[in-house]
């Protein structure tokens, strides 16, 4: 947390394969310039960036038999 606030930058994060969603809601929520985002578009100057969940959730009907 401290460093991500001495950075003095705004930080953004995604979940991915290996991210707990309750670890990133807590830096949201404790860390200013931390930003954890779902599906949504962030704008850098003239720059706008869409910022994509990557978790992975595998689907009941993968391990199906057939």
């Amino acid at each position: 947390r401290k460093l991500l606030k001495e950075f003095n930058k705004p930080v953004y994060a995604l979940r991915g394969n290996h991210e707990k969603e309750e670890v990133l809601t807590g830096l949201q929520q404790t860390v200013p310039n931390f930003h954890y985002t779902r599906n949504d578009w962030a704008s850098f100057d003239d720059c706008a960036v869409y910022l994509m969940d990557s978790h992975y959730k595998p689907s009941l009907n993968t391990h199906r038999k057939f």
